[in-house]
């Protein structure tokens, strides 16, 4: 039962001290006398929503304190004991709101969220009025009425705790079954992928060889213009050159007959620097010359290629590296192939998008691995 109601700066409160003993109490006045403002005070006490304005105009908070004698309420002492907020003497419930509109609350002095304060409330008291409920009207009332009655609260009690076991065991059951699903998911890829490098018989040295002929493919108009900016500027500059350059130095060096050590040794040293230019300069032609820049056989390379030799290519992975265990295997596959296959909704449900993707027909019987006639493009 409540037994104290202290009130500080609520509203037009600035001071209220309430004892109550046992028995009833009645409360009167006129209208506007503040009764209805005591009974809000409380129900703020017992979790409540609050705001700023309940402060009162000029003070920086407003503290409110209710104390219930609980040695009737063992719903309560209970709840108290199983949270280690029990102590000697009557329950004591604080609420300070401040002008800034913060609150803070408080039972037997350690400090609590709002939602405790609410949950103990139902227990301690009903506030039977025009704007709260009752808690008659609540189901949980209702059950908990019901087992009191037919004296069933521990059979009640093991059945909430198996409900509890119940819906664990489901969600590990659930949780267990969508690992599965994406482990067979991954597993199903990760075949195909094998199968497909399988099919295609490449050795490690050759298969190097293929990803290196895509990556010049895919920068060969970079390169070949990297390639001819290095000519120019070695050789075919009309307006100044390395070789020129190296050329000049050694006709205005190469004049003295008798030359000293040290000035031999840069003559010789320039000579060997003219050579190697000229050498190099000869390979980028002949690098030019032989390099097949067709965009049309890029595309065809690029349109040829398995899914699993572009998900090489592309991610630098190696073929012994390609197992099921590889965490986030068909997520890198997925990003690196926009064009060949992917996953069409969830992992489960794998089918090629394209539809100029070649298939693979299967056989059961078995067949020779053979490399595929169309690979490498011509």
């Amino acid at each position: 039962m409540l037994v104290h109601l202290s009130v500080h700066n609520y509203a037009i409160v600035e001071h209220l001290d309430l004892e109550l003993d046992r028995g009833m109490t009645v409360v009167t006045g006129e209208t506007g006398a503040g009764k209805s403002i005591m009974l809000d005070a409380l129900g703020l006490a017992l979790g409540g929503r609050a705001d700023s304005g309940v402060v009162r105009p000029g003070a920086d908070k407003a503290d409110i304190l209710a104390s219930f004698d609980v040695d009737e309420i063992p719903g309560a002492r209970e709840w108290l004991s199983e949270r280690d907020l029990d102590g000697e003497g009557p329950c004591i419930l604080r609420r300070v709101i401040t002008a800034e509109g913060r609150s803070r609350g408080y039972i037997n002095g350690t400090p609590c969220p709002q939602s405790d304060l609410k949950a103990l409330g139902e227990r301690l008291i009903d506030i039977h009025s025009q704007h709260e409920h009752q808690s008659l009207l609540k189901p949980d009332t209702h059950r908990r009425l019901l087992d009191e009655y037919s004296g069933s609260q521990e059979l009640a009690r093991q059945v909430q705790l198996a409900a509890q076991r119940w819906r664990q065991t489901r969600q590990t059951l659930e949780r267990l079954s969508s690992s599965g699903d994406e482990q067979r998911a991954r597993h199903q890829l990760l075949s195909y992928q094998l199968e497909e490098l399988e099919n295609l018989a490449l050795g490690e040295q050759e298969l190097e060889q293929l990803e290196q002929e895509h990556k010049t493919l895919t920068n060969a108009e970079q390169l070949l213009g990297a390639c001819r900016q290095v000519m120019e500027l070695c050789s075919e500059s009309d307006a100044g050159n390395v070789l020129s350059a190296l050329t000049s130095s050694l006709q205005r060096l190469t004049v003295f007959q008798h030359q000293p050590g040290a000035l031999a040794e840069a003559v010789n040293l320039l000579a060997s620097a003219q050579i190697q230019v000229e050498e190099a300069v000869g390979e980028l032609n002949r690098f030019v010359d032989q390099f097949d820049a067709d965009p049309e056989r890029c595309r065809r390379w690029k349109n040829a290629s398995t899914p699993s030799i572009h998900w090489r290519a592309s991610t630098g992975s190696s073929r012994s590296n390609c197992r099921p265990c590889s965490s986030g295997c068909w997520r890198n596959w997925k990003a690196s192939t926009p064009t060949t296959r992917r996953w069409a909704g969830s992992a489960r449900n794998w089918r090629p998008t394209n539809a100029t993707t070649r298939k693979r027909p299967r056989s059961s019987a078995p067949t020779a691995r053979k490399r595929p006639s169309a690979w490498p493009p011509p």
